[in-house]
């Protein structure tokens, strides 16, 4: 599906009570918000979410709703397009909960959670 204007909040990321059935929006509004990765502890939520025009990585604490800006420098993500791959490539969680490894750029990067510190992968 092709949509044009992604700012009115056109994706959002819901959480699902599984023993309720009821859904709630963790993150989403003006921009909307795609790609979610919980960590492997369960306690934060990654995911792609847009500043004005431009997309950034967010991380989520799921106890207390505190978003925080973590990389502001992605590639576009594709929420005006037929996202049928995916909005924004895959990332993941290194396995200590501290990190995340992303695509930005033509590249991998691994940032660093706690000084969001980042660093090129290499690879061929």
């Amino acid at each position: 599906m092709y949509h044009d204007d992604s700012h009115s909040g056109l994706f959002e990321i819901k959480q699902l009570d599984l023993s309720t059935g009821e859904t709630e929006v963790v993150a989403g509004g003006y921009g909307g918000a795609v790609r979610p990765v919980p960590s492997p502890d369960g306690q934060l939520l990654a995911y792609v979410k847009r500043v004005r025009s431009e997309s950034r990585l967010f991380v989520m604490d799921l106890k207390s709703q505190e978003e925080r800006m973590l990389v502001d420098d992605l590639d576009p993500d594709m929420q005006e397009t037929w996202g049928v791959y995916g909005l924004y490539p895959n990332m993941a969680w290194l396995p200590d909960s501290q990190g995340l490894i992303y695509w930005a750029g033509g590249g991998f990067f691994k940032v660093d959670l706690t000084t969001g510190e980042r660093e090129a992968i290499a690879f061929r």
